[in-house]
């Protein structure tokens, strides 16, 4: 982990080999001296166990330069034809389609070669007429672009985390260009989980409601999930429900358990049933996509139940870590995933401070020590993950006992019931019968998960958290139990000093500016995003036309409130830009069609749209004004015809079309780009 970490962050220049040679050398200097002067070898351990981290240390390094080298292929291009294998099936979108896709022969430019590239691709929903499965291959043209973040402050590294996936392009298909080029071909198992998956769904009443919430429950699939869902989930702290996990994997690996009976006096009895239970689990991870907290429990129930066929009783710390070394080192940039982390670190909690809480009551009722058990191992995971989930959410559930308490013992019959009822799925025997049960067992469970979220005071929100913060917190909640396990006064100290020093970092974050008052100007390409901040108050502007902006905008601008700590308030304007209104809303005045003024401490800012250019001629030549923005529809107007009063922060959004850009830039070559340079800030005077 070690050598994975530095080799992302630090980039060392030497190779690992240095890191080798230094390991063997020690190896070697150590087995020489235990041999000439006679000693125990365990009286070299640190010197050989210094030896061993520095040669696993070199592995990480060596693997993650294997993963992150490579040409980086075709990345921008206005015509390109591309044919290969589907990676996945399609995926309905809010205005498209998507699907993954293993590109083999490009055609650009009028040059044809071959190239092994993974795509995504969006096709148009009013483009598309054909049914599309993964290993099918097929052929698409388009625009290319690479995948790149927008530049907004705070915002999540997706262009990362798709690199991580091997995906740095997207292909916007046109409609004309969707060619089928052959079906898929038979007797390939790369595609059973695929097809399993797929059979099943189409069993299932797919007008109801709950069927998004059965979908990523049982398959993984959280394509369907509309956003108020996952607000009421991760609202009441049952999100990890949502992402199938050791939980899930528990319960089917339980259900096989007792389905399966062979004779048990002869251990080959007893593999081959480990041998058939491992099979179907490993089929269930394929289908659900190898998710890290699924492909982690299949590999730790692998190594158990291997472990306990021949008769060896396996150290859950020695199968949690030995997991994790499997799991790396066949991709070792697995690390930085969210739910890699977020899973190893529940089960981590778990197994450590599980038992501790389990210590301090001893209760001989079964019942209800199963209630209590259920109650720590939900404050276990809790506290574990809590660092994590502050730093990637910046929310706390407060009711995720109940929750858990509430859904667990449902999500567990859910499960149990999709094992039993899957092969009815698959061989089309009454699945409308099956399928409804499955469906009202998931209403009860949205239902009830829809009233702990609605509870007064269910969530707080907002909670500010970084990664060194949250680095630190992780260190304070197992230092504590380390003290509590080993009653070492060094663990003590750890956790305090760790606890004093993010409550100084906190209170050094927290400190109020006297001058931060300034403007934002966000880079989207279906909306202008502008925001104006003072010391008490955050106001956003949204400009749009014809639909209102995606999800993803909204959800970036609630977060701008775990980002901007000064401001209490937060306010959102939305403007239609097809409506004319002259009205003023939180300092916004409408000056004409296509143009409105924010003024800012006296400070006045120009937005120019779609206006007429005598118009825009006249306004800007009207104040001195300190920033404009350009989106969208601007006037093609010359240099010549606008005299400004002073020099303003010329900005050109990321709304405007690409030849709108490249006549912006004729005028001004020293305009303000958000689509190529991200967010624009302007703070204390701008």
């Amino acid at each position: 982990m070690l050598g994975i970490i530095t080799e992302r962050f630090l980039q060392l220049q030497f190779f690992p080999e240095v890191i080798y040679i230094a390991a063997v050398s020690l190896m070697l200097i150590t087995y020489g001296i235990t041999f000439l002067a006679d000693r125990k070898i365990h009286r070299t351990g640190r010197a050989l166990s210094l030896a061993y981290f520095l040669l696993f240390m070199g592995f990480g390094i060596s693997n993650s330069r294997c993963e992150e080298t490579g040409p980086p292929g075709i990345i921008d291009a206005d015509s390109v034809f591309v044919s290969g294998v589907l990676i996945s099936d399609i995926e309905e979108k809010e205005n498209v389609y998507r699907i993954t896709m293993e590109a083999e022969q490009w055609l650009v430019h009028d040059s044809l070669f071959t190239e092994h590239r993974n795509l995504v691709l969006f096709i148009r929903k009013d483009s598309l007429s054909y049914e599309m499965y993964a290993g099918e291959r097929w052929c698409f043209g388009g625009r290319m672009k690479g995948i790149r973040n927008n530049g907004n402050p705070g915002e999540f590294d997706y262009a990362d985390y798709m690199q991580r996936r091997d995906f740095r392009s997207t292909l916007f298909v046109d409609a004309n260009t969707i060619v089928k080029l052959s079906d898929l071909p038979h007797g390939k198992l790369k595609y059973l989980p695929q097809e399993i998956s797929r059979r099943i769904v189409k069993r299932w009443n797919k007008t109801s409601p709950d069927l998004p919430v059965l979908s990523a429950i049982t398959l993984g699939d959280k394509s369907l999930l509309s956003h108020e869902t996952k607000s009421e989930f991760a609202g009441s702290g049952a999100m990890h429900l949502l992402a199938v996990s050791g939980l899930h994997v528990g319960m089917i690996w339980w259900i096989l358990d007792l389905l399966i009976v062979f004779p048990k006096r002869k251990r080959i009895f007893r593999f081959v049933k480990v041998l058939i239970i491992l099979g179907i689990l490993w089929i269930y991870a394929a289908i659900t996509g190898f998710s890290d907290s699924v492909t982690r429990a299949v590999t730790m129930f692998s190594l158990v139940s291997v472990a306990k066929s021949v008769s060896r009783n396996s150290n859950i710390f020695n199968t949690l870590f030995l997991s994790a070394l499997i799991l790396l080192l066949l991709n070792p940039l697995r690390i930085f995933e969210p739910g890699f982390q977020l899973s190893y670190l529940a089960v981590f909690g778990i197994v450590t401070i599980h038992p501790l809480l389990s210590s301090l009551f001893t209760i001989e009722n079964k019942f209800i020590r199963r209630i209590t058990d259920l109650i720590f191992v939900s404050i276990a995971a809790q506290l574990s993950t809590l660092p994590l989930s502050l730093l990637f959410f910046n929310q706390f559930p407060v009711y995720f006992i109940l929750t858990n308490l509430f859904a667990i013992p449902i999500v567990s019959v859910l499960l149990g019931l999709f094992v039993l009822f899957s092969p009815m799925f698959l061989l089309d025997f009454h699945p409308e019968f099956f399928s409804m049960i499955l469906l009202k067992i998931t209403h009860v469970l949205n239902q009830g998960i829809s009233i702990i979220s609605s509870l007064p005071g269910a969530v707080i929100e907002n909670i500010p958290m970084n990664t060194f913060a949250s680095l630190l917190l992780i260190v304070v909640v197992f230092t504590l139990a380390a003290f509590a396990i080993y009653k070492r006064i060094i663990w003590l100290f750890i956790s305090a000093s760790s606890l004093i020093v993010i409550l100084l970092f906190s209170s050094a974050i927290r400190l109020p500016g006297e001058d931060r008052n300034g403007i934002s100007v966000y880079n989207f390409t279906d909306c202008t995003a502008i925001s104006t901040f003072t010391q008490s108050k955050h106001t956003t502007y949204i400009f749009y036309q014809d639909k209102k902006p995606s999800g993803f905008v909204y959800n970036y601008l609630a977060s701008l409130k775990t980002i901007n700590l000064h401001s209490s308030e937060f306010l959102l304007v939305e403007i239609a830009t097809d409506v004319m209104d002259s009205a003023v809303y939180e300092g916004l005045t409408c000056i004409s069609d296509g143009t409105w003024e924010i003024e800012l401490e006296g400070q006045h800012i120009l937005i120019c749209g779609s206006c007429r250019e005598e118009e825009c001629e006249v306004i800007m030549e009207s104040l001195p004004w300190d920033v404009v923005v350009f989106r969208t529809g601007l006037p093609f107007y010359q240099e010549e015809d606008i005299e400004f009063i002073n020099q303003p922060v010329i900005i050109a959004d990321g709304t405007l079309k690409s030849y709108e850009l490249d006549h912006l830039k004729g005028i001004y070559p020293d305009l303000y780009s958000t689509s190529i340079e991200g967010a624009w800030t302007g703070v204390s005077g701008i």
